[in-house]
């Protein structure tokens, strides 16, 4: 069996920084599993402009992502021509940035005339077919039997680990697949080496009491800790002696005027 996985350029929900698309991720992960248990090809294809954040999915377990060089034009033309011979498609339900409307797997399921099947939470091989557990409203599941070849789109919720190595990442490969035209043609093996990014330092809070550098837990103990102010314990005394200490307190800072 020919398995293709769909990869984008994702962004970080909170601070916009590009990473992989969790999506995607998931699907790669999704086929990485299939791959285990069946005789699969497995190939990642990434539609779009060579980017160092592709490197993540090599991480995250893809031996090869295949580049092919494509605009939003011609984006779904290129990838027709690229998987119209594969077996199963596994794509996310939409990218994390560009356009973001989740239609391009719709697009390429009807450019390649197969059917198309959503919000996949698993997928187990079965004898001469798969057998897909899909995601329906107010917490149903149900089971469709589907026969290749076929697409494929991952729920977000899919219970799928992701298992992210950095040595996979600087020993796989990026793959440019050239274009003469329209028509995709001879291959171009690039490898790339990514930077060394150097771990952010842990800044210390200073004490201006003291002047000297605190952490976080040794401040919070200080809030917590309460200074004694030279005052009297009285525990084993009787109910006499200790209402004289009460007394004699009350005195002391006139309190009281007997």
């Amino acid at each position: 069996m020919k398995l293709s996985v769909l990869a984008s350029v994702g962004m970080h929900p909170i601070s916009g920084a590009p990473r992989y698309c969790r999506n995607d991720a998931l699907g790669l992960a999704m086929g990485l599993q299939l791959a285990e248990t069946q005789s699969v090809q497995l190939d990642v294809f990434h539609a779009g402009e060579n980017d160092a954040i592709l490197g993540e999915y090599l991480a995250l377990g893809a031996p090869c992502v295949k580049v092919i060089p494509s605009t939003d034009e011609n984006t779904i033309q290129n990838l027709a021509e690229n998987l119209g011979n594969c077996d199963l498609i596994i794509t996310g339900t939409c990218t994390e940035s560009h356009a973001n409307t989740g239609l391009l797997p719709y697009f390429l399921a009807e450019k390649l005339g197969l059917p198309i099947i959503t919000n996949v939470l698993e997928i187990k091989p079965v004898e001469n077919a798969l057998e897909v557990l899909q995601f329906l409203p107010k917490g149903k599941r149900r089971r469709v039997l589907i026969q290749l070849p076929a697409v494929v789109i991952v729920h977000p919720l899919a219970a799928i680990a992701l298992n992210y190595a950095y040595a996979r990442k600087s020993t796989g490969k990026i793959e440019i697949l050239a274009q003469n035209g329209n028509k995709l043609t001879d291959k171009l093996i690039v490898s790339k080496r990514f930077p060394i990014v150097r771990k952010p330092e842990k800044l210390k809070a200073s004490d201006e009491k003291y002047g000297i550098k605190k952490t976080g837990h040794q401040r919070m103990m200080d809030a917590l800790e309460v200074e004694g102010k030279n005052g009297i314990v009285v525990i084993e005394q009787d109910s006499v002696e200790k209402a004289q200490v009460i007394l004699a307190y009350l005195r002391e800072h006139h309190l009281v005027d007997f």
